[in-house]
C-alpha cells in the first residue's frame, strides 16, 4: 500500500499537483487524478523526485523550469488521455449492461477494442443472444398456454352453460347433493314437483323431501353409499314416495347416480312425478277387473287373443265349451282350438280364416 499525500487526495476524489514525501520518504513532485470507473476506486498518478525536477531548474535557470513545467503538463494531459482511452470501452460496456438489465435485450454489446475488454464484450453478447432466444421461446410457450387456457375456459364455460340448460329444462326433477346430504343443485322441475324454491333448498338437507316413514331407510342407504363410495344399483329406476312442501306424499320414479371429484363424493337424483301414471295404471287394472268379471259371468264362450294370436282370456263358458281349462290355453296359439287340418295356417292368417264362410264349420266343430 502506498499511503502518501497524493494517493490519499486522489482516492478522496481530488485532482492536482503537489510535492510530498513518497513511500520512500523522498520528496517528489506528483500529478494525480481519480479514474471515474463504476464500482472501481482507481486513481492514476505520476511522480518524479523533487531534487530531480528542480536540479536542472537551478542549474539551467528559468528556461529549464518552464520546460519542466511544460513536461509536467504534457504528462498530465497524456495521463488523462490514457485514462480516457482505458475507461471509454469500460463505460460503453457498463452503459450497455444497464440497458440489458433494464430489460432491453435488443441492445447489442460491442466495444471498439482488441483486448480483454473486447473478449468480455463478445462473451456477454453471446449470453445476451442466448437469453433473448430463451425468453422469446418462453414468451411463445406462455402465449400458447394462454391461448390454450382461454380455449379450454371457453369450452368449459360453454359446457357448463349447456349442462345448466339441460338440467334446468329437464322434464324431471334433477337434484344433486354432496356427501353430507346437502343440496347443491335444485332445478325448476324440482321446484314445481316439491313446492320448494331453489333458495329454500340449496344448502339444506335433501331428506326434507323424504316422507317420515322412509327417512330411516334413506339415511341408512345414503350413509352406506357414502362409506362404500358407490351405489349398489347405479342407474336403476325405483318407485317410492316423495313429500311436498305442504306435507302431502306422492309417487315418484327415482334414478340415482354417484361420482367423485378428488376425495369428495357427490350424488344426483332424477325424479319424476308418476302420480297420474299410477292413477291411470290403477284405472286400467280396475277396468280390466270389471271386464274380467263381466266376461266371466257371460253365458257365451269368450276368447281374447293378442297381436301374436295367442290366447290371453278364456272364460268359464269357454272352458265348458272347449273342454280346456284356462291354465291350459292361456299363452297358447288360438289354432289349438281349431280342427287338426286348420292348425297349420300361419297365426297372422287366423282372422282371415275365421271370416271365410266356408270355414264356419269351425264354429260347429
Amino acid at each position: 500500500e502506498v499511503r502518501t499525500e497524493g494517493t490519499q487526495a486522489a482516492v478522496g476524489g481530488q485532482t492536482g499537483i503537489a510535492i510530498f514525501p513518497d513511500y520512500r520518504g523522498v520528496p517528489v513532485l506528483s500529478a494525480y487524478k481519480p479514474l471515474e470507473i463504476t464500482d472501481l476506486n482507481w486513481v492514476i498518478m505520476s511522480e518524479i523526485d523533487e531534487a530531480e525536477v528542480f536540479a536542472p531548474i537551478r542549474s539551467l535557470g528559468l528556461s529549464l523550469a518552464l520546460g519542466s513545467l511544460g513536461l509536467i503538463a504534457f504528462i498530465i494531459i497524456a495521463a488523462t488521455a490514457f485514462a480516457r482511452v482505458i475507461t471509454r470501452p469500460i463505460e460503453a460496456l457498463q452503459s450497455q449492461a444497464r440497458q440489458i438489465s433494464a430489460g432491453n435485450l435488443d441492445t447489442k454489446i460491442r466495444v471498439d477494442t482488441e483486448d480483454e475488454i473486447s473478449d468480455l464484450a463478445d462473451t456477454l453478447e453471446t449470453m445476451r443472444l442466448s437469453n433473448k432466444a430463451l425468453i422469446d421461446d418462453l414468451a411463445d410457450i406462455n402465449q400458447n398456454l394462454e391461448n390454450l387456457v382461454a380455449e379450454r375456459t371457453a369450452e368449459l364455460e360453454a359446457s357448463e352453460r349447456q349442462s345448466k340448460s339441460i338440467i334446468e329444462l329437464s322434464g324431471d326433477a334433477i337434484i344433486v347433493a354432496d356427501e353430507l346430504g346437502k343440496v347443491l343443485v335444485w332445478n325448476a322441475k324440482a321446484e314445481q314437483i316439491f313446492g320448494y324454491s331453489r333458495e329454500e333448498m340449496i344448502g339444506k338437507r335433501v331428506d326434507q323431501i323424504v316422507p317420515a316413514s322412509y327417512k330411516a331407510g334413506h339415511t341408512k342407504a345414503f350413509a352406506q353409499a357414502r362409506d362404500t363410495q358407490g351405489l349398489k344399483q347405479p342407474g336403476v329406476t325405483h318407485e317410492l314416495s316423495g313429500q311436498r312442501k305442504d306435507g302431502t306424499e306422492f309417487s315418484v320414479e327415482l334414478s340415482l347416480a354417484h361420482w367423485q371429484l378428488g376425495d369428495k363424493n357427490f350424488f344426483s337424483a332424477s325424479m319424476r312425478d308418476i302420480t297420474e301414471r299410477k292413477h291411470a295404471e290403477q284405472a286400467i287394472r280396475d277396468r280390466e277387473e270389471r271386464i274380467r268379471s263381466i266376461v266371466e259371468i257371460a253365458p257365451d264362450a269368450i276368447i281374447s287373443i293378442d297381436g301374436k294370436q295367442n290366447i290371453v282370456m278364456f272364460n268359464s263358458q269357454a272352458e265348458e265349451t272347449f273342454g280346456y281349462s284356462a291354465d291350459e290355453v292361456l299363452g297358447q296359439p288360438v289354432t289349438m282350438l281349431m280342427p287338426e287340418e286348420a292348425r297349420s295356417i300361419h297365426p297372422h292368417e287366423v282372422r282371415k280364416f275365421l271370416n271365410e264362410p266356408a270355414n264356419a264349420r269351425f264354429m260347429d266343430n
